[in-house]
């Protein structure tokens, strides 16, 4: 059998027949990207999930600080309550009541308690949202280890607008 000419783009692969079979540029460079970006997109999702950016739906410890929360404010702990509060919306409730927020949170308690047990938690990485039976929603950070509400007392709004809160940072 003849010798086939191989050009320089070519890299000859010996078939089972024994005839040199040719694999030109044409062939090679999109498997190649198509094998990279498999493999670029694997690491992505591997990245991601090792990192902890997937969604953790259901933290028990955000929908607790809601809890706790309503228990303070029923009780008219103020000082509880704003414990649980990010530091900029303890500076919120100072600025909007002029007065220190354990006081401040009192007078405001009836417009953001919580009704309701927590229905529904959602969070991802820092920043979460808890609502209630009620159907009245919060909205909480991680500050250090600990969840702390950044929002309260927040209603749907009508199509894609945003909750209208009563308390936000």
């Amino acid at each position: 059998m003849p010798a086939q000419s191989i050009t320089a783009l070519e890299t000859p692969e010996r078939g089972s027949s024994g005839r040199t079979i040719s694999f030109g540029r044409g062939v090679r460079a999109p498997f190649a990207l198509f094998v990279g970006t498999l493999v670029l997109i694997a690491t992505g999702l591997i990245t991601y999930s090792t990192l902890g950016i997937a969604r953790n739906s259901d933290d028990p410890a955000a929908g607790a600080v809601v809890s706790g929360f309503a228990g303070a404010l029923e009780q008219h702990d103020g000082k509880g309550a704003c414990a649980l509060l990010t530091p900029d919306a303890q500076s919120q409730v100072e600025r909007d009541r002029k007065k220190p927020c354990e006081e401040g949170i009192v007078e405001v308690a009836s417009d953001i308690e919580p009704h309701g047990d927590v229905t529904k938690i959602e969070v991802a990485e820092r920043s979460g949202f808890v609502q209630t039976s009620s159907g009245t929603a919060f909205f909480v950070e991680k500050v250090g280890g600990d969840w702390k509400l950044s929002a309260a007392g927040c209603t749907r709004q009508a199509g894609d607008a945003p909750y209208s809160c009563e308390l936000e940072a």
